[in-house]
C-alpha cells in the first residue's frame, strides 16, 4: 500500500509547475517526503513542484505528472532532494528514495514517540539522510501531532507482524479454533484503530486558497 494514490489525471505536456493544483489534491496538501501539511507550514507558497526523477538528469520526465510530486520547500533544497538521484553504486545497496506512490513511508521509516526517525531499510536510511528528514523542526511537529506520525507508525508494525502471524495460522491447519478466533479479533480491532489513524491524518483541510483540478 502506498502513502499516497494518484487519482488526478491530467494530460503531460504542460508546462510543469502548471499541475501544482492536482498534485495538491493528490498528495493531500502534504509534503510527499516529510509528509508535513501545508495548514502547518503556512499554506502552499512554501510547497513546489518537485521531480522526483530529477529534470537534470531525466529531461524526458521534466513534463510527466507521474513524475512530479508536492513537496515543501525545506525538502526540496538544493542541498536535500533537489535535483540528487542515487549513484549505480548506491542503487546496488538498496539506497534511493522512498517513493510514497509505490511504498508506505511507514515500511521504510518508523517515527518514534520522541519524534524522530529511526530508517527500517536501506532506502529509508538513504532519504532520511539526503533529504533530511530528521531535522528539528519535525521532530518537533511529530510530537505535536502523534496521531498523524507516531501512531501510523505504530499500526504499520503491528499490521506487518499480524500479517506474518496469519500466514503461520492459516499454514497450520492444526491450530485450535480458539486461536484463530483471537486473531480475527485483533484484526478488527486494529481495523478499528486504523480508522483513528485515518480520520486524524484527513482531518486537516487545504491552506486557501482551494486547490483546483479540472481532471
Amino acid at each position: 500500500m502506498a502513502t499516497f494514490t494518484r487519482r488526478r489525471t491530467p494530460p503531460d505536456g504542460k508546462p510543469y509547475r502548471w499541475y501544482k493544483g492536482c498534485l495538491r489534491l493528490d498528495f493531500e496538501c502534504r509534503c510527499a517526503y516529510c509528509l508535513l501539511h501545508e495548514s502547518d507550514n503556512q499554506g502552499p507558497d512554501n510547497f513546489v513542484v518537485d521531480h522526483f526523477r530529477p529534470k537534470a538528469r531525466f529531461e524526458q520526465l521534466e513534463r510527466r505528472y507521474a513524475n512530479l510530486y508536492y513537496a515543501c520547500q525545506l525538502c526540496n533544497r538544493t542541498d536535500r532532494k533537489g535535483d540528487k538521484w542515487p549513484s549505480p553504486e548506491e542503487a546496488d545497496r538498496g539506497e534511493r528514495f522512498v517513493d510514497p506512490c509505490s511504498e508506505d513511508w511507514e515500511d521504510r521509516v518508523e517515527f518514534l514517540e520522541d519524534g524522530s526517525a529511526r530508517a527500517l531499510t536501506p532506502g529509508g536510511a538513504f532519504s532520511l539522510r539526503t533529504i533530511g528528514l530528521d531535522r528539528a523542526q519535525l521532530r518537533i511537529h511529530r510530537r505535536k501531532f502523534p496521531r498523524e506520525y507516531v501512531l501510523r507508525s505504530v499500526l504499520a508494525a503491528a499490521k506487518r507482524r499480524l500479517k506474518n502471524l496469519a500466514s503461520l495460522v492459516s499454514a497450520n491447519p492444526a491450530m485450535p479454533a480458539e486461536a484463530r478466533s483471537e486473531l480475527a479479533a485483533i484484526q478488527e480491532r486494529l481495523a478499528r484503530l486504523e480508522t483513528v489513524v485515518l480520520a486524524a491524518w484527513n482531518s486537516k483541510k487545504p491552506f486557501p486558497p482551494e486547490p483546483i483540478c479540472p481532471y
